[in-house]
C-alpha cells in the first residue's frame, strides 16, 4: 500500500472511455432490453440532490483511476484487497484510491493500490447489462474497513425501503462535478414497478431506487448502494450503480446491479 496526498492537477479523460456518458436517449425508444439508456459514467461522477458526507463515514468507497490519473468509476472495498465495481467499467482501471473525500484537497491522505487483475461476472451481458459486476484484485491490503455485502439472508427489500448512494461528481445530468463525496437518500422500487418505466429491461440481477430530485448519475458507475446503518460497520451494500435514463428523472428510477 502507499499513502499519498491529492494532486489538484486535472487529468485528461481516456481516449477509450469504456462507455457512453451522454444522456440523449428518447424515453419512447426504450422498448426492449437491448435498447438501454446511457450508462452512469463520466468524469468524477454525479450524485443529484445529495449532501456532503462526513469525512470518513464511508471508508470503503473507492475511486477507479486510469493510468493517466483520470477518475472514471466508483467501487467498494469488500475485502482488504478486493474491490467490487460494475462490469461496464472494465478495461481502464490502472489503480484505485481508497479513503478520498475532497479530490481538490492537496493535503488529503489516502491509500493508493495498483490493480493486479479484474474479473467480470461470467454471465455479464454488455447489451442488457445483466450481472453488471466486476471484481478488482489490488496490489496490497487496505487498512480501511470493507463493507458488508447483502447475502439475501434477510429477504428482499420492501418497496420504499430507505437506501443511500454516494459518489463524486456533477449535480445535474451533464453538469459539473462535485469535489467532495456526496450521498443521497433514495427509496427502493420493486422490479415490477421499475419495469413499467423501462418496458421490460429490468432483469432479476437488477434493482431500482428513486427519490424526487435525487439519484446517482454519470461517473458514479460501480459505486455502492447501501442500507445505511448507525456507522460504516453496520452498512450493508445491496447494489452497484449500473445504468438509467438521465439523472433524477421522475419517471425513470436509477438501476443497480443486485448484490444478493
Amino acid at each position: 500500500a502507499s499513502l499519498t496526498t491529492a494532486s489538484p492537477t486535472a487529468a485528461s479523460p481516456p481516449t477509450d472511455a469504456p462507455c457512453n456518458a451522454a444522456s440523449n436517449v428518447d424515453p419512447a425508444s426504450i422498448t426492449t432490453a437491448a435498447a438501454l439508456p446511457a450508462l452512469k459514467e463520466d468524469a468524477y461522477g454525479l450524485i443529484v440532490g445529495g449532501s456532503e458526507v462526513t469525512p470518513g463515514r464511508f471508508p470503503y468507497m473507492v475511486n477507479l483511476v486510469t493510468a493517466s490519473g483520470f477518475v472514471f468509476c466508483g467501487g467498494s472495498l469488500i475485502t482488504p484487497d478486493v474491490v467490487l465495481s460494475a462490469a461496464h467499467c472494465a478495461g481502464s482501471a490502472s489503480r484505485v484510491y481508497i479513503g478520498r473525500h475532497d479530490v481538490t484537497d492537496g493535503t488529503e491522505v489516502y491509500e493508493v493500490f495498483d490493480v493486479v487483475s479484474e474479473v467480470r461476472h461470467a454471465s455479464y451481458s454488455g447489451s442488457t447489462l445483466d450481472n453488471d459486476f466486476m471484481l478488482l484484485r489490488l496490489s496490497g491490503a487496505s487498512s480501511l474497513a470493507p463493507v458488508t455485502l447483502d447475502d439475501g439472508a434477510n429477504g428482499d427489500l420492501q418497496s420504499g425501503a430507505d437506501l443511500n448512494v454516494m459518489g463524486w461528481g456533477t449535480t445535474s445530468s451533464g453538469g459539473g462535478a462535485s469535489p467532495v463525496l456526496l450521498e443521497a437518500g433514495v427509496d427502493y422500487v420493486t422490479n415490477a414497478a421499475c419495469n413499467a418505466a423501462y418496458s421490460g429491461s429490468i432483469l432479476a440481477s437488477m434493482l431500482c431506487a428513486a427519490a424526487p430530485g435525487r439519484d446517482s448519475c454519470q461517473g458514479d458507475s460501480g459505486g455502492p448502494l447501501v442500507v445505511k446503518g448507525a456507522g460504516a460497520g453496520a452498512d450493508v451494500q445491496v447494489g452497484v450503480v449500473s445504468w438509467g435514463y438521465g439523472c433524477a428523472l421522475a419517471a425513470f428510477p436509477g438501476v443497480y446491479a443486485r448484490v444478493s
